[in-house]
């Protein structure tokens, strides 16, 4: 296994013994880079002048006893809607080709006072506004472990550069699953914080009131120990939360026991309360579902009224009522949807089972109760 896939807490620990020097991780990291990059594209901007200056100097520090910050030498890669001074941010857009900022954002300033090395800015969607990396201006980001396949988005180059091994750790942002899709597609880890937690200045905005940066590691407790530096209210952010940073890496132990207790005691504290809540229409007549149609029927042919090029058509019919046999369509807003799902269900039964007769009047009864 290469150095950049062990985890951040392995590395460090190889660091502060001497095993390894700050540049033997970034040579392996540019090594990986040029290795796999073709293929993935995970990079829009590659900084190997300045990651090798700053791996030079790194060196000298770890020599002399010198070295300090959580991530000395580690390296890392930057989603490419985060500033970065005097290096090239685009968002992925021939519009800001060329833009060099003149100042860092507040998570590169954390992040920079701790010591790793930057490798570069990741590919993303263009402006965040995608969810598959296949909408940037410069370049087709690929699943490492399936080219034929996305990498997910809008955070898929901070994903790829994870799973392809070019770099320890990245940072991502988030609207509406930017991190946390694109990093559930490779297994690693992807996190969402809290709205306010980590602030956004420098961070070009897609939906102001959603936006969060979030890290992108291979391990639990890489993703708190850098949740934890890039964390913090910060002036310049006034929607960022004036609220303590725990040490979220020693709050992981391991054990979850009682964790739901701790969980329903902070709900109430705050007015909450959990309660059970029963589903009849989970359970009622799963033979008028579509699992039991695609497990038993060997076609759609049977669905009266629609041939062979409207299946698609009467799945979908299926599928919504299956939405609605679930509860996910219930609340009393949906009932015109909820009315023409059972129009639509009802002239698109199977012939076959004419005898499984779908009593609506029972149906609507329990979903009325339910509601």
């Amino acid at each position: 296994m290469s150095l950049i896939h062990e985890s951040i807490e392995s590395l460090e620990l190889k660091l502060k013994n001497k095993e390894i020097k700050p540049s033997d991780l970034v040579k392996e990291s540019l090594d990986r880079i040029k290795a796999t990059e073709e293929k993935v594209g995970s990079f829009i901007t590659v900084t190997e002048e300045i990651a090798l200056k700053q791996a030079e100097a790194m060196d000298k520090l770890q020599e002399s006893g010198q070295a300090t910050g959580k991530l000395f030498g580690i390296p890392m890669g930057i989603k490419d809607n985060i500033v970065t001074k005097d290096i090239q941010t685009t968002c992925a857009s021939k519009i800001l080709e060329g833009f060099n900022p003149i100042y860092d954002a507040t998570v590169m300033n954390k992040l920079n006072a701790e010591n790793p090395i930057l490798m570069g800015k990741l590919n993303m969607d263009e402006f965040a506004m995608g969810g598959s990396t296949e909408n940037s201006y410069y370049k087709l980001t690929r699943n490492p472990h399936d080219l034929d396949a996305v990498p997910g988005g809008s955070s898929g180059g901070s994903a790829t550069a994870i799973a392809a091994g070019q770099v320890s750790f990245t940072l991502g942002s988030d609207t509406g699953g930017s991190v946390r899709q694109p990093a559930s597609y490779f297994g690693v880890v992807g996190l969402k914080p809290t709205y306010g937690r980590v602030s956004r200045f420098g961070l070009v905005a897609f939906a102001s009131s959603l936006d969060q940066i979030g890290p992108m590691t291979r391990t639990v407790k890489d993703n708190a120990r850098v949740l934890e530096i890039i964390s913090g209210l910060d002036a310049h952010d006034m929607t960022s939360a004036p609220v303590e940073v725990p040490e979220f890496s020693k709050i992981i132990t391991g054990d979850i026991k009682g964790m739901m207790t701790i969980f329903e005691e902070a709900i109430k504290h705050d007015g909450f309360s959990l309660v059970n809540v029963f589903s009849p229409c989970k359970t009622y007549n799963y033979y008028n579902t579509p699992e039991w149609y695609k497990e038993n029927l060997t076609n759609l042919d049977d669905i009266e009224g629609y041939d062979n090029t409207n299946k698609l058509e009467a799945y979908r019919i299926l599928e919504e009522y299956n939405d609605l046999v679930t509860g996910v369509i219930y609340k009393n807003n949906n009932k015109p949807k909820y009315e023409s799902i059972l129009k639509n269900y009802d002239q698109s039964k199977p012939l076959a089972h004419q005898n499984l007769e779908f009593d609506q009047e029972m149906f609507k009864n329990l979903c009325d109760e339910f509601r």
